[in-house]
């Protein structure tokens, strides 16, 4: 079930979005601008407040945003950052196959 939100800031509109992570609420925000540790990045997810931000003009944020889910649901799962496969390099791998994974599963159920 996703509940939309609308809340004006300086910026603009900020939209937010609730999703399910195995079993754990996140909220979904696409800002104007996105900062993680004073850098503009595309997108991050904050695991302490169960967010994952996305940088609206981001041209790639839905590849962006399937990025930031894998991380959260590594994360949920007890693979914490850093952990032998949770890294940049096979979140990004998982993130850009996971449509073709899903049209394998497809093809494949009776």
């Amino acid at each position: 079930m996703y509940i939309i939100w609308i809340i004006f800031n300086v910026l603009g509109v900020m939209v937010m979005k609730m999703i399910n992570v195995l079993g754990e609420e996140y909220k979904i925000i696409y800002e104007e601008e996105t900062y993680s540790n004073g850098n503009k990045v595309c997108g991050y997810c904050d695991y302490e407040t169960k967010e994952i931000h996305i940088d609206r003009n981001n041209n790639m944020r839905n590849e962006t945003l399937k990025h930031e889910i894998i991380h959260a649901m590594l994360y949920e799962s007890g693979i914490e950052f850093g952990y032998y496969f949770h890294n940049e390099e096979c979140v990004n791998y998982f993130a850009l196959q996971l449509d073709k994974i899903n049209k394998c599963v497809e093809q494949g159920k009776e």
